[in-house]
């Protein structure tokens, strides 16, 4: 059975990866490497090299990708709870609200945010995993770290960008024997260890005899199709002939060379029918099996059937289950992993790089060529007659004339006679400069990385016509933070659907202070006293909207603006809206500002409150006292 289970789950695996393989994998490295400057394939180099002339790399991606990076930084992702049942609160979604930040704040998030965004401009895919962890904490935490895409391989018919339709995702991982100890026990560890022992005291030559055949494949191939279980590479070699034999263990799930064994996590979304019982009066349902066996039978009249799924996982350790293979409380994948693609397209996703691979190679030939010519034509080419040259300086001379500040020996009288004639130099043609610029637009159009978002204009203008040309620049690039901002909220959702189902015991949350970490403040969460429990945050439904900090700096700086043109309007309406001006901006220290100013209006309300208070009570010295006002002299 255990078998049986293998190969379907390895199987599955390898329709997703050969998937992925297909439309992804070449792409993601490719981008890796063109973001580091390695622009020039081995042949390529080798080819310029020939032919005498140097492969140049005018690297124009990675300031495009740092660009947008920086565009990115500057908006301000503020995600604030809201109820959406009859069940929550105002003032349990602002719990929530600090709890989220809580959890952002102790899982430094904005490390984790910057390096899952960069992963998906470059590579087309970033990738977060939240869990519950008890290793600091005996009450446990929940987590949420970055990973590299590159270990995800999603159900390949996933059309919807929530993942909402997936019905797998696969997540691999190489472990050595003591992250298998920590990660699934010592006893699992040292089950799927042997194997590995096994193959490790093995000689090359002694494979074709002693490799056992994979427990999940179909007796003639493994998981990649590179070498069968006989031990024959697909070209018909046999694996002791082969040097790189030990390969076909590692594609079994072990390699050798680094002491590794390979884990393959599938979470599957499985659906089972379950029996709820209902109440009419106050409309809540609860599990049949959470009630006593002796009461279902006087339940059964009440109870309700529902098609409910849960994310089952099932771990492959080396070449058996040997893991994990258990139900999770997770409904959605979301739950677990939040994805962040750029651009998505019924399931097929891509970077901001992969359309910049053309363009990019334009710059670099382009520039080769111009550094050719211009060493071409720097090098004084010239004609001599035999016999013009001292015989020491022919040997060799296509070398000594490139090396800079070499002098030529000739015969005496060799110029004055006309037997050396120097070729004059040439000027650059000037379409390369122009070739160059273009490309180089090119490369920040297609990005959306143009230097309209720095607030670089190429021409003079007006302030406002300079405002109006940023924010059309960062209309290009609206999409991939829309899709961010998806991601984002999916990510809230994730946080709080483990809040409420993990964190039910009594907490103290501590909120911190946007700008000074020293001023923060604490809530307890599930406090049980006198039978009852404050702030229990387990009831409920919530779900994220944004505010102003979700918009992007050009966006808080064209509302800002308009705020500060309707206060000099109308100046009734400035005190009005002092703060919201406050709040759009980036000034140092606007929490300090904006707090100051609500203590004024306070302590002003306050005084007229006092005031009117007075005048209404008659008391002499007051405006409504006995004093006489010059009004009631007149009457």
């Amino acid at each position: 059975m255990a078998e049986d289970r293998t190969e379907e789950v390895m199987r599955e695996f390898k329709y997703a990866a050969n998937h992925r393989k297909k439309i992804w994998d070449a792409l993601e490295k490719r981008a890796s490497e063109y973001v580091k400057g390695n622009q020039w394939t081995e042949q390529e180099k080798r080819d310029m090299e020939s032919k005498r002339r140097v492969p140049a790399t005018f690297n124009m991606i990675l300031p495009a990708i740092d660009l947008i990076m920086g565009h990115w930084l500057q908006s301000r992702m503020d995600l604030i709870a809201r109820p959406v049942d009859e069940f929550g609160d105002v003032e349990l979604a602002d719990i929530i609200t600090a709890t989220t930040k809580y959890i952002e704040y102790c899982n430094m998030m904005p490390m984790q945010d910057k390096y899952q965004f960069r992963s998906g401009l470059i590579r087309g895919v970033g990738v977060k995993e939240l869990w519950y962890d008890y290793d600091k904490n005996p009450k446990g935490d929940i987590r949420c770290q970055y990973r590299r895409g590159s270990d995800y391989h999603l159900d390949p018919d996933t059309t919807q960008y929530d993942l909402s339709d997936c019905n797998r995702v696969f997540k691999t991982i190489w472990m050595s024997h003591q992250d298998l100890v920590r990660t699934y026990g010592k006893a699992k560890a040292e089950k799927a260890w042997p194997r590995y022992s096994y193959f490790s005291g093995m000689q090359a030559d002694d494979l074709l005899d002693q490799i056992t055949d994979p427990t999940w494949g179909d007796k003639k191939s493994n998981d990649y199709g590179n070498l069968s279980s006989r031990g024959r590479t697909g070209e018909g070699k046999m694996a002791g002939e082969d040097p790189d034999a030990f390969d076909y263990v590692l594609t079994m799930g072990y390699d050798l060379k680094k002491k590794l064994v390979r884990v393959v996590e599938r979470y599957e979304k499985r659906y089972e029918e379950m029996e709820y019982v209902y109440d009419p009066g106050s409309g809540n349902t609860a599990r049949l099996e959470d009630y006593p066996k002796e009461f279902h039978p006087l339940l059964k009249d009440s109870t309700i059937k529902r098609v409910e799924h849960h994310i089952h996982l099932t771990s492959v350790i080396g070449d058996s289950i040997e893991g994990e293979d258990a139900a999770l409380d997770a409904k959605e994948f979301s739950q677990l992993f939040n994805f962040f693609f750029p651009y998505w397209d019924d399931g097929k996703y891509l970077g901001v790089v992969e359309n910049l691979f053309y363009p990019q190679d334009e710059i670099n030939q382009r520039h080769a060529t111009l550094v050719h010519v211009i060493s071409t034509l720097a090098a004084r080419g010239f004609l001599y007659e035999d016999g013009a040259l001292e015989e020491e300086t022919e040997g060799d001379l296509e070398t000594r004339l490139s090396t800079p500040g070499y002098t030529l020996k000739l015969e005496k009288d060799a110029i004055s006679q006309g037997k050396v004639r120097f070729q004059e130099n040439l000027a650059v043609p000037s379409v390369f400069e122009h070739l160059e610029d273009r490309e180089a637009y090119n490369i920040k159009y297609i990005s959306g990385a143009t230097d309209a978002i720095q607030g670089i204009s190429p021409r003079i203008q007006s302030g406002s016509a300079k405002q109006t040309e940023i924010a059309q620049a960062a209309v290009r690039l609206t999409p991939i933070l829309d899709n961010w901002k998806d991601s984002k909220l999916l990510c809230a959702r994730a946080i709080t659907w483990w809040i409420q189902h993990y964190f039910t015991e009594e907490r103290v949350i501590r909120i911190m202070s946007p700008e000074h970490m020293e001023q923060s403040q604490q809530i307890e969460i599930n406090k049980r006293a006198l039978g009852t429990v404050f702030n229990d945050v387990t009831i409920g439904e919530y779900d994220f909207v944004w505010e102003w900090e979700g918009m992007t700096k050009t966006e808080r700086e064209r509302i800002m603006f308009r705020l500060t043109d309707l206060a000099n309007t109308v100046p009734a309406y400035a005190q009005a809206i002092a703060d919201e001006v406050i709040m759009m901006s980036d000034l140092p220290g606007k929490w300090r500002i904006i707090q100051k100013f609500q203590q004024i209006q306070q302590a002003q309300a306050q005084q007229a409150q006092q005031a009117q208070m007075a005048q209404q009570n008659g008391i002499p010295g007051s405006p409504g006292g006995a004093r006489r006002t010059p009004m009631m002299l007149r009457q």
